[in-house]
Protein backbone atom coordinates (compact mmCIF):
# COMPACT_ATOMS: atom_id res chain seq x y z
CA UNK A 1 0.00 0.00 0.00
CA UNK A 2 0.99 3.47 -0.87
CA UNK A 3 0.85 6.84 0.52
CA UNK A 4 1.93 10.08 -0.19
CA UNK A 5 2.72 12.94 1.68
CA UNK A 6 2.81 16.68 1.39
CA UNK A 7 2.65 19.77 2.94
CA UNK A 8 0.25 21.38 1.09
CA UNK A 9 -0.16 25.37 0.23
CA UNK A 10 2.19 27.75 1.42
CA UNK A 11 2.75 25.41 4.72
CA UNK A 12 6.80 24.54 4.68
CA UNK A 13 6.41 22.73 8.00
CA UNK A 14 7.55 18.94 7.49
CA UNK A 15 8.56 17.48 10.79
CA UNK A 16 5.21 16.22 11.41
CA UNK A 17 4.37 14.00 7.90
CA UNK A 18 7.89 13.08 7.45
CA UNK A 19 7.79 11.26 11.22
CA UNK A 20 4.74 9.86 10.03
CA UNK A 21 5.71 8.78 6.69
CA UNK A 22 8.55 7.17 8.62
CA UNK A 23 6.54 4.88 11.18
CA UNK A 24 4.33 4.11 8.26
CA UNK A 25 7.18 2.90 5.96
CA UNK A 26 9.06 1.51 9.24
CA UNK A 27 5.00 -0.55 9.42
CA UNK A 28 6.12 -1.65 5.55
CA UNK A 29 3.99 0.99 4.10
CA UNK A 30 5.40 2.63 0.51
CA UNK A 31 5.86 5.96 1.28
CA UNK A 32 6.55 8.95 -1.32
CA UNK A 33 6.78 12.69 0.34
CA UNK A 34 6.39 15.36 -2.03
CA UNK A 35 8.07 18.48 -0.07
CA UNK A 36 6.92 21.34 1.47
CA UNK A 37 4.34 23.82 0.30
CA UNK A 38 3.02 21.99 -2.63
CA UNK A 39 0.50 23.71 -4.69
CA UNK A 40 -2.76 21.73 -4.68
CA UNK A 41 -2.67 21.30 -8.48
CA UNK A 42 0.10 19.79 -8.18
CA UNK A 43 -0.27 17.73 -5.73
CA UNK A 44 -3.52 16.59 -7.58
CA UNK A 45 -1.42 15.79 -10.52
CA UNK A 46 1.22 13.41 -8.69
CA UNK A 47 -2.40 11.90 -6.67
CA UNK A 48 -3.02 10.93 -10.79
CA UNK A 49 0.39 9.62 -11.30
CA UNK A 50 1.07 7.76 -8.44
CA UNK A 51 -2.03 6.31 -7.38
CA UNK A 52 -1.33 5.67 -4.09
CA UNK A 53 -4.05 4.34 -1.62
CA UNK A 54 -3.83 7.30 1.18
CA UNK A 55 -2.68 11.00 1.00
CA UNK A 56 -0.89 11.84 4.04
CA UNK A 57 -1.29 16.09 4.20
CA UNK A 58 0.32 18.44 6.76
CA UNK A 59 -0.90 22.17 7.19
CA UNK A 60 0.26 24.15 10.18
CA UNK A 61 -0.71 28.15 9.37
CA UNK A 62 -3.52 29.38 9.93
CA UNK A 63 -7.24 28.59 9.83
CA UNK A 64 -8.16 31.10 7.84
CA UNK A 65 -5.67 30.33 4.96
CA UNK A 66 -6.01 26.64 5.57
CA UNK A 67 -9.71 27.24 4.23
CA UNK A 68 -8.65 28.34 0.93
CA UNK A 69 -6.47 25.39 0.37
CA UNK A 70 -8.98 23.17 1.48
CA UNK A 71 -11.59 24.40 -0.65
CA UNK A 72 -8.99 24.16 -3.85
CA UNK A 73 -8.42 20.54 -2.63
CA UNK A 74 -12.16 19.59 -2.25
CA UNK A 75 -12.98 21.04 -5.40
CA UNK A 76 -9.67 19.26 -7.01
CA UNK A 77 -11.01 16.14 -5.56
CA UNK A 78 -14.22 16.17 -6.98
CA UNK A 79 -13.17 17.57 -10.35
CA UNK A 80 -10.82 14.46 -10.30
CA UNK A 81 -13.21 11.97 -8.83
CA UNK A 82 -10.48 10.99 -6.66
CA UNK A 83 -11.12 7.89 -4.05
CA UNK A 84 -8.56 8.15 -1.89
CA UNK A 85 -8.30 8.18 1.94
CA UNK A 86 -7.19 11.80 3.01
CA UNK A 87 -5.70 11.94 6.08
CA UNK A 88 -4.33 15.70 7.66
CA UNK A 89 -1.68 16.64 10.41
CA UNK A 90 -2.63 20.35 11.53
CA UNK A 91 -3.21 22.44 14.51
CA UNK A 92 -6.17 22.55 16.68
CA UNK A 93 -7.56 25.58 15.13
CA UNK A 94 -6.92 24.18 11.46
CA UNK A 95 -8.50 20.83 12.59
CA UNK A 96 -11.75 23.06 13.13
CA UNK A 97 -12.14 23.99 9.52
CA UNK A 98 -10.76 20.54 8.05
CA UNK A 99 -13.66 18.73 9.94
CA UNK A 100 -16.62 21.04 8.26
CA UNK A 101 -14.74 19.91 4.71
CA UNK A 102 -15.43 16.26 5.29
CA UNK A 103 -13.06 14.87 2.50
CA UNK A 104 -10.64 14.16 5.94
CA UNK A 105 -10.64 10.20 6.98
CA UNK A 106 -8.57 11.15 9.87
CA UNK A 107 -7.18 14.45 11.44
CA UNK A 108 -4.53 14.57 13.55
CA UNK A 109 -2.91 16.93 15.93
CA UNK A 110 0.29 17.07 17.84
CA UNK A 111 -2.13 16.14 21.35
CA UNK A 112 -2.73 12.93 19.24
CA UNK A 113 -0.67 9.97 20.46
CA UNK A 114 1.93 8.54 18.87
CA UNK A 115 0.14 4.74 19.98
CA UNK A 116 -2.72 5.99 18.19
CA UNK A 117 -1.36 7.16 14.96
CA UNK A 118 0.34 3.43 14.43
CA UNK A 119 -2.93 1.96 15.37
CA UNK A 120 -4.45 3.86 12.75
Amino acid sequence: MMILGASIGKCVHVAGIMKFLSLSHDLGYQTHFLGPAVPVDKLLDEIKKFNPEIVALSYRLSPEAAEGVFKELSAGISKNSLQKRFLLGCTPPVAEVAKSFGFFEWIVTEATPVDEIIAF
